[in-house]
């Protein structure tokens, strides 16, 4: 009745709003320095544009998912 035709969408977002907000801010994440000082990129954006072969060995590794029904 209030659970039909769902999708499960598994998504790595690599800047948006979140990033963006804190890419520029020193203890973000417990990091000392920020993102754009350590990378050299102001933005995340600009970073993920240019430095695609960082994420190469990026991946999921889900070890389980559970589907309940009625």
């Amino acid at each position: 009745m209030y659970f039909t035709n769902l999708a499960l969408i598994i998504d790595t977002n690599l800047g948006g709003m979140f990033t963006e907000g804190v890419w520029s801010m020193s203890g973000a994440g417990g990091q000392q320095i920020s993102c754009a000082s350590s990378t050299g990129y102001l933005t995340a954006a600009s970073y993920v544009q240019n430095m695609g072969s960082a994420f190469s060995d990026a991946y999921w590794q889900i070890s389980s998912i559970n589907i309940y029904s009625q």
